[in-house]
This record gives C-alpha cells, structure tokens and sequence, in this order.
C-alpha cells in the first residue's frame, strides 16, 4: 500500500507517506487505526523527517509563478492580442503596449532573483 514514511514535524506529528504510484498522503493522529498501523511498521520503516531542499523549495516556487504568469498572460493579454477584430481596433501606441507588456510577462523567468524575486511588470 505504501512505499516510505516520514515523520514530519510542525504543531503536531504527522507521517508524510509515498504510495506505490508515487502519490503522496498525510496520515495523521486523528486517523486512529490507520495511525497505529504505520507506527507499528506494517507498511515498513518509518524514517526520520527529512526538510525538502532549497533546490526543490525553488522549483515549486518557480512553478507558482510561471502559473501566475501564464494566468496573467490568458486573462489580461491574449483576450486582446488574440482576437484579431480586438487587436485592429487598437492604437499603434496600445499595440506596442500591449507587446511590451506581453514580453516583459513572458521575461518574468529570466528576472534576477526569480523565482523568489519577481518584478512584475505594469499592466498598460
């Protein structure tokens, strides 16, 4: 049923569990018969809380904000850009706002500092 344990410490004790298929559950003291299961190693050892990485910290950071982007890029951009009686209505002036803004959101990766540094660009 379950691959590995974790103990993992915060307010309270909890077991951070990897299912064969990688999926991951939290089994906590409030899941009484379930609980004393794992404490009792029928689903194997339970190891010794590991914190995650800054590396890993990072990556689920940069995918937060590359996901705030696209979402800024579908709601804010691409309505106008996209529709090409929208787009043909507009000024020179906004068409190149609405570019610059447009790249400068697809640049927001190669900021420095990001993902934990982000300078987002103003909306035109």
């Amino acid at each position: 049923m379950y691959k590995s344990m974790k103990y993992q410490t915060a307010d309270k004790l909890i077991i951070l569990a990897t299912r064969q298929d990688g999926s991951m559950v939290v089994i906590e003291p409030e899941n009484g018969s379930l609980w004393k299961r794992v404490l009792s190693g029928e689903f194997g050892e339970v190891g010794a809380y590991v914190p995650p990485s800054k590396e890993y910290l990072d990556g689920v950071k940069a995918k937060a904000v590359r996901a705030e982007r696209d979402l800024k890029l579908s709601k804010e951009v691409d309505p106008i850009s996209g529709n090409i009686l929208r787009w043909e209505e507009l000024s020179t002036e906004a068409k190149s706002s609405i570019s610059a803004y447009r790249l400068a959101l697809l640049d927001v990766p190669q900021q420095d500092g990001f993902p934990n540094e982000v300078v987002w660009p103003t909306k035109p």
